[in-house]
């Protein structure tokens, strides 16, 4: 994302990692990424950074 657009529509970046707060909030989140995309491999590699 372009970091001045962002800064001018007020978004602020998303870190999913902020909020897994227990091996169980991980498990759920790695199930749904399989679930939404199962053959989305860029993704479930983004996810497992998040839970890492």
């Amino acid at each position: 994302m372009n970091p001045t657009a962002a800064a001018q529509l007020g978004i602020k970046p998303f870190e999913a990692a902020d909020y897994l707060q227990s091996d169980e909030d991980c498990a759920h989140y790695l199930q749904a990424c399989i679930d939404e995309a199962p053959e989305d491999a860029a993704l479930f590699a983004k996810t497992i950074g998040d839970v890492a």
